[in-house]
């Protein structure tokens, strides 16, 4: 494992993010699951989950309370913590962590406000006399972490100040598949799509359902549609039900580790038709895959899925998700294969030696 954090840097940084383990949901606890090997010092407090509404506020509560401790302690003891990184999104999630990010500063620490928020816009604009407060928090942290130059462009234009650089975009993280990469050569059966999310109208997966369904006559027997994931499971498989799907629809349950990794392999395609995101890690992981994308302009997903390597429609565009689905069902072998091969160059700059590098001369120049 080259893509590390040295010692003497990762010393220096307490991360702060939601809870995660190995089955946690949810996008930062993704992307936290990635960073913790890479770093040889992983200093972490859990300031939040998603789930259990007593745990939440326990954590929501308690991480505060440990994070004052413990960097107060630092700076009794003259410990080596000197940056604190804080993983958010919007919401609930985001005015939380604006009294972390107080607290840090006032003790005199620099803080890295990491912004995974696919939703940041719409909940900006909600705020109303709100705004204020939220353009304080964004411009008195020392780095101002984004996952796209469209992000970046975004915070600039509501005001936030990128004055000596302090709005960085840095990609999020995906792992090139483990062992030797065999796409299995599929000359007979259909075409196998993967949806991997948060299943909900925001994801967008409902709206694929609609049109599977309403073209049923043209994909049925071409087209098979695994889902995994987790949330509004019950409509889900009322839905797949009340359709007359489950001939091209399966749902998988939520899926991790060697099980998503088998089914990223079998897929030819990954399926993802947001309103909004930030950049998701389905998407980076089945490009690592060389799966096809079909997804919407929405967030950074524009500067990793193109022409080349996918299909964009608009969001609850159910005639351009039928005419997308058809067009990965008809594919040549020939055409799959280059769409395939563009998916895995333009995921390279996503995997752990380029971020880790990248994050890594982050905390130098805070530092």
């Amino acid at each position: 494992m080259n893509a590390v954090i040295t010692k003497s840097l990762s010393d220096k940084v307490l991360v702060i993010g939601e809870y995660f383990n190995d089955y946690a949901h949810g996008g930062i606890a993704a992307v936290l699951r990635y960073y913790k090997p890479y770093f040889q010092t992983f200093r972490f407090i859990a300031s939040h989950r998603s789930s259990k509404f007593a745990d939440k506020l326990r954590y929501d509560l308690g991480g505060l309370l440990k994070m004052c401790f413990v960097l107060l302690w630092n700076r009794l003891t003259g410990g080596d913590i000197r940056i604190v990184h804080i993983h958010t999104v919007a919401g609930g999630s985001f005015r939380n962590h604006q009294y972390y990010v107080r607290l840090a500063k006032s003790l005199g620490y620099k803080v890295i406000l990491h912004s995974h928020a696919s939703s940041f816009e719409s909940y900006f604009g909600a705020a109303g006399h709100g705004q204020a407060a939220i353009l304080r928090t964004l411009n008195c942290v020392d780095r101002l972490i984004v996952l796209s130059e469209s992000w970046k462009l975004w915070f600039i234009g509501i005001g936030v100040s990128d004055a000596g650089g302090r709005i960085v975009v840095l990609n999020n993280i995906t792992e090139p598949p483990a062992g030797p990469f065999v796409k299995p050569d599929k000359k007979m059966g259909p075409r196998e799509f993967l949806f991997l999310g948060e299943i909900g109208d925001r994801k967008g997966i409902f709206d694929v359902l609609d049109a599977i369904s309403e073209h049923r006559a043209e994909l049925d027997g071409k087209m098979l549609l695994r889902i995994g994931g987790n949330r509004d499971v019950q409509r889900l498989l009322d839905e797949i039900d009340n359709k007359n799907l489950s001939s091209m629809v399966r749902y998988e349950g939520f899926v991790s580790g060697d099980r998503k990794a088998e089914l990223l392999l079998r897929s030819d395609a990954l399926i993802l038709t947001s309103y909004n995101e930030g950049l998701p890690i389905s998407i980076l992981e089945a490009m690592s895959y060389g799966n096809v994308i079909i997804s919407t302009p929405v967030g950074g997903i524009p500067e990793v899925v193109d022409s080349s390597n996918g299909i964009l429609v608009s969001p609850g565009d159910r005639d351009a998700i039928f005419n997308a689905l058809e067009r990965v069902v008809s594919m040549s072998s020939d055409e799959f294969k280059s769409m395939s091969d563009a998916s895995r160059r333009k995921v390279e700059p996503f995997y752990p030696e380029h971020v880790m590098s990248c994050l890594s001369n982050i905390y130098t120049s805070v530092l």
